[in-house]
């Protein structure tokens, strides 16, 4: 019997899948997860293609966690919502960009790439999407209001 591991970035989240490559999402264990990293709600689910995705909650954010059919890790994309937030990317927009009131943003990893955060802010006039990397800010959306 062949075993997978499979890795979740936001720690030391191991999971260990046990059959054949194609592991069914019935085959993760969900308490094993739980205890190891304390992770709440993991829910999973398979595509048409064998690929696994996990959602879960950790430290009061949606993470999201893509893996291929041959339990590779693919992404993992955490979800802040406007009350809680990273600091040091808010204080990334107001450096650059001046005083937005931020909506939400994505923390994106994926290997083998720098992280990403996604930032949706907006002021009385526009709402704004910026991408973040490696401290530096870019704006990619500009959607005027009216």
């Amino acid at each position: 019997m062949k075993k997978q591991i499979v890795t979740i970035v936001l720690g030391a989240f191991l999971i260990t899948v046990s059959g054949s490559t194609n592991a069914r999402v019935e085959d993760l264990s969900k308490s094993a997860a739980s205890s190891i990293i304390g992770i709440k709600d993991i829910k999973t689910e398979n595509n048409n293609d064998g690929d696994l995705f996990v959602y879960s909650q950790k430290d009061g954010h949606n993470v999201t966690t893509a893996f291929d059919k041959k339990g590779n890790w693919v992404y993992t994309i955490k979800h802040f919502s406007s009350d809680n937030l990273a600091k040091n990317v808010m204080d990334i927009i107001v450096r650059n960009f001046g005083n937005y009131y931020i909506t939400g943003m994505e923390e994106i990893k994926q290997p083998g790439f720098e992280t990403v955060f996604m930032v949706h802010a907006q002021d009385q006039t526009s709402i704004k999407t910026f991408r973040i990397v490696n401290g530096d800010a870019e704006l990619v959306q500009d959607f005027i209001k009216g």
